[in-house]
């Protein structure tokens, strides 16, 4: 039966197969990554948003505690620090001062002190001489012995000694209320210097206690900042993560798209869908039907190459018993099955080519070109030994083949006809089989 192309073809079931559930795996691939998407995007937002209401707060809060930490500079510390400059300045004028006042202040006036009391002594002496001798001229006076110009001058005298010692009495008095202040402002003095120590102590713990205060207030500052930069960092491995979920997702519905395009390609391809031979001929024989499910190596029929007759060979598979026998060169006839005891004995051929080890099912299958083929051939498993014999031409004959007998078969050897093959491996005259031990003594073949 002639064709010609377009007549035998097929339908790539399983391409069709995998096309649609790579179809329907790209359909689910799409929505579940459009809702991702928008999932994502949501999630996102709402941490976006989040991460921006912490910001702010953040923000707030560094530029209250810059704030604080300018006041605790500015007013605060450089405050203290310049009332502690000042309170060092008095301290040390006071302790300046005190020992001058102890020096040159109580010193003085006792040294003062005692000169007057020294002067004192001396006027109080000379006022008591001036005195015994004012009482003895005013006797001598009353006696008529000296003048009164006498004793007026005795008793000035006395009462200026008298002055002297008042003077001199007023004087210590003086210095004895000097002293009194003096020894009041210095004590007055070494109080200050105590109180202008203890200030200077309370505005040393002030001014530390601030120092502290001002650092954990940058510690903070250092702090929200870091809290910032880690917000920076949030946000952008959110919006990384978004883009790497929605880029492997973008990979995977391409990958999809790309083998889906693929499976519509082989499936549409001429190649998985026609059944070309690269051959012209004749279809001797079709073992398939329609809509039929095929699996690889089937075997669907059998092709005659037109202008061609290359002579057939045909392959034959002995036990291993058997095919030990068989060399190059025998003769072998090769009958249909189809023709079995039909008395047309069989076509005549030669024995060209045996396997030199034994063949198993997988090897002939590659030879023959089908399994099934191959399985009918193998009758009992096991190794077989392979035979292929030239089949002998005969133009005269109607099928161009020579055989066995005169009468021919109306039927015509085509490739892949089941035959049966029988190979005469000796040949012996009657006397040898009656005789077999003159066979072996004399070494006649």
């Amino acid at each position: 039966m002639l064709r010609k192309p377009g007549d035998c073809t097929i339908r790539p079931v399983e391409l069709e197969q995998e096309l649609q559930n790579k179809s329907a795996e790209l359909t689910q691939l799409q929505r579940e990554a459009q809702e991702n998407n928008l999932q994502r995007l949501r999630e996102t937002q709402l941490k976006q948003q989040t991460i921006a209401e912490e910001r702010i707060n953040l923000q707030k809060r560094l530029q209250d505690t810059q704030s604080l930490a300018s006041t605790l500079r500015d007013r605060g510390l450089t405050a203290i620090q310049n009332q502690r400059r000042s309170v060092e300045q008095q301290l040390q004028d006071a302790q300046t001062s005190t020992p001058e006042l102890q020096e040159q202040g109580l010193n003085s006036i006792t040294e003062q002190r005692n000169n007057l009391q020294e002067r004192l002594k001396n006027a109080e002496a000379l006022t008591a001489a001036y005195q015994e001798m004012l009482e003895k001229r005013k006797a001598l006076r009353d006696r008529g012995a000296i003048s009164e110009e006498i004793v007026l001058t005795a008793e000035q005298d006395y009462r200026s000694a008298l002055d002297q010692v008042s003077q001199i009495e007023a004087q210590i008095q003086d210095l004895e209320a000097q002293e009194t202040v003096n020894q009041q402002q210095f004590l007055a003095n070494r109080n200050a210097t105590s109180e202008l120590q203890i200030e200077l102590q309370q505005l040393q713990f002030q001014e530390t206690e601030l120092l502290q205060k001002y650092l954990e207030n940058l510690n903070q500052i250092s702090q929200i900042r870091a809290q910032l930069n880690a917000l920076d960092a949030r946000s952008q491995q959110l919006q990384q993560e978004q883009n790497a979920a929605t880029t492997a997702e973008q990979k995977e519905i391409q990958a999809a798209q790309q083998a889906t395009t693929q499976l519509a390609a082989q499936a549409n391809s001429s190649n998985n869908r026609e059944i070309v031979s690269p051959r012209k001929g004749c279809i001797l024989e079709l073992n398939i039907a329609d809509e039929q499910i095929l699996q690889p190596d089937t075997q669907i029929g059998i092709l005659e190459v037109q202008g061609q007759t290359p002579a057939l060979k045909n392959v034959a598979y002995f036990s291993l018993e058997d095919g030990q026998r068989i060399q190059a060169g025998m003769r072998v006839l090769v009958t249909p099955t189809t023709l079995e005891g039909g008395g047309f004995g069989g076509v005549v051929g030669e024995v060209i080519l045996i396997s030199p080890l034994p063949v198993t099912l997988e090897s002939a299958t590659e030879t023959i070109g089908n399994s099934e083929l191959a399985k009918t051939l193998w009758i009992d498993s096991g190794s077989k030994i392979e035979a292929i014999a030239q089949l002998q031409t005969d133009p005269k004959a109607p099928d161009q083949y020579r055989w066995s007998t005169t009468q021919t078969p109306d039927i015509k050897l085509t490739a892949g006809t089941l035959t049966t093959a029988r190979i005469t491996v000796e040949e012996r005259s009657p006397i040898t089989f009656v005789l077999p031990a003159l066979r072996k003594w004399g070494g006649w073949n």
